[in-house]
Order: C-alpha cells, then sequence, then structure tokens
C-alpha cells in the first residue's frame, strides 16, 4: 500500500501539465504506438520516459533510419550504460524534408533540405527505492529552415516509473517542462507534453501497454500496444493502435546473439505509411 500511494503522490504534480509533444525515436515503441511509458526498455525508450532505460545489460549501442509518412528522413543513434548511480545515455537525433523552394509564383528557387530538425540529448535515471525509479533528459534542440534560418533551445524532460504489483508497472512522463522558445521576431513555444500509463505482464514473454497522451490544443490521445516473445528471445512480435488521429502499427525484433535487428510499421488515413528499421548491439 505504501508503494502505491508514494507512486500515486509523484504522479499527481505531474498531471498538472496539460500540453504534449514527441520528438521520439525507437523501433520498439514504433511498432506498440509508443506505449512504453510504463515499460522498461533500452536506451531509445528515454525519449519517451527518461526513467524507462533499464535492461540487463552494461552497454547497449542503437543505431536507426525512419521514413516518416514518406515526408521526413528520421535517423538516431544511441548509447546507454549502467553506472554505479543509475543508467545514463547519449542519443543523436535527426529529421529532414527535402524538396523544392519555391516564390509566391512558383519559380524554383533551390532544391535540397527545406526544413532540419536535430537534437542531443543527455539521459539520466536513478532508483528512489527498490520499486521506483526517476529520471531526466537534458535536450538540446536545434532547428534549421531554408526560408528562416537557424536557431536553438535547450529543454528539460522528467518521468518516473514503478511496480505497483508483481504484474502491473505504472509510468509518467513530462516532455519539454521549462516550454523553449525558438526565434526572436516570431517565436514558437514547444509545448509541455504529458504522457501516463500502465503496464501488464500477466506471465513472461507477454505484456500489454495502455497510456494516455495529452498536447495542448488537442484531445487526448489513447494507445494501446501488445508484446509477445513468440521464441524468447530470439523472436518478438508486437502490434500497437492508438486515437486522435487514428493509427496503427507492428514490429517485429529478431535477436542473434548480441544483436537485435529491427523494424516497425505505422499507417494513418490522412498520410503515408511509415517504415523503420534499427539495429542494436548490446553487452
Amino acid at each position: 500500500m505504501k508503494r502505491i500511494i508514494y507512486l500515486i503522490l509523484l504522479i499527481i504534480p505531474l498531471t498538472a501539465y496539460g500540453a504534449f509533444e514527441g520528438f521520439y525515436i525507437g523501433v520498439r515503441g514504433d511498432g506498440m504506438s509508443k506505449t512504453t511509458v510504463a515499460l522498461n526498455g533500452d536506451i531509445t525508450s528515454s525519449l519517451i520516459n527518461p526513467a524507462s532505460f533499464n535492461t540487463n545489460y552494461n552497454r547497449s549501442i542503437n543505431v536507426g533510419y525512419n521514413k516518416l509518412f514518406m515526408m521526413y528522413n528520421h535517423i538516431y543513434m544511441s548509447y546507454g550504460q549502467k553506472v554505479s548511480f543509475g543508467n545514463i545515455g547519449l542519443l543523436y537525433i535527426e529529421r529532414d524534408i527535402t524538396g523544392d523552394f519555391t516564390d509566391s509564383l512558383n519559380n524554383l528557387l533551390s532544391s535540397g533540405v527545406l526544413e532540419s530538425e536535430k537534437g542531443i540529448v543527455f539521459t539520466h535515471n536513478f532508483p528512489l527505492n527498490d520499486y521506483i525509479r526517476a529520471g531526466y533528459n537534458l535536450k538540446l534542440y536545434d532547428l534549421s529552415m531554408q526560408k528562416y534560418g537557424n536557431a536553438t533551445a535547450i529543454s528539460l524532460d522528467a518521468g518516473i516509473i514503478g511496480n505497483l504489483f508483481s504484474t502491473f508497472r505504472i509510468g509518467a512522463a513530462i516532455h519539454n517542462i521549462n516550454r523553449p522558445i525558438f526565434g526572436k521576431v516570431i517565436a514558437y513555444y514547444v509545448p509541455s507534453n504529458l504522457i501516463v500509463g500502465v503496464s501488464y505482464e500477466p506471465y513472461k514473454g507477454l505484456v500489454t501497454s495502455l497510456q494516455f497522451e495529452k498536447e495542448e490544443g488537442y484531445d487526448t490521445r489513447t494507445e494501446l500496444g501488445i508484446e509477445y516473445k513468440v521464441i524468447d528471445p530470439y523472436l518478438t512480435v508486437r502490434c500497437g493502435v492508438a486515437s486522435n488521429p487514428m493509427d496503427f502499427s507492428a514490429g517485429i525484433t529478431i535477436n542473434v546473439g548480441k544483436f537485435n535487428i529491427e523494424y516497425a510499421y505505422s499507417s494513418q488515413r490522412e498520410i503515408n505509411d511509415s517504415h523503420e528499421v534499427g539495429i542494436s548491439v548490446n553487452f
């Protein structure tokens, strides 16, 4: 009972934030409609919940590429390590849109990268007791637009994750707590985002996860994901569904020794499908 009360007291202050913004990576999460806020995972899971990076390995390296809805080229690289004071990691993320830049009369001015978004993230999490872990991300954003130039900003995320019972886990995270600002003449605020969720693992190898996201100006997004180890540890499959907007996803991980080869697929009615591939090394 003390464990439950402690978790509730930690999560209530987080729900005071109403906004939600995503700069997420990770093939596992994308195959489950990003329902990983209440799941332990590899270093890439830190972008959803900085408290969630917690694996059985001392070190891990991840690289991946995602053709995001046929518009963004999305790449990432990450390194995570266990240390005496928890888990730490460093991630690099880059997205860009390429195409033609035209004037008001549709005359071609140039071709190439129209917009580029980059992020460097330092993540750290640590145990509060035997059941609960807290974490944070320090993020350096860089935004470059061909028409408007370049700008940078620093952001902070925070999160917690903990076991309610042997089969239930709860998690919560706030992104961009400080609402970083891009630009001076025309300021753009990156909104603060909230995610709260719970996962259920009735037996080893099967886990379901439910979470809720809230972004300023938008309806609450509900997400549900399932992961099943078909042949543990060699083959894992997963799927997910989300609302606002409606999204369907699926994914697979093939384990070969220290290597994981991963794939995720996501589909929406409004825009083209998304495909993502990644490789991780754990040692």
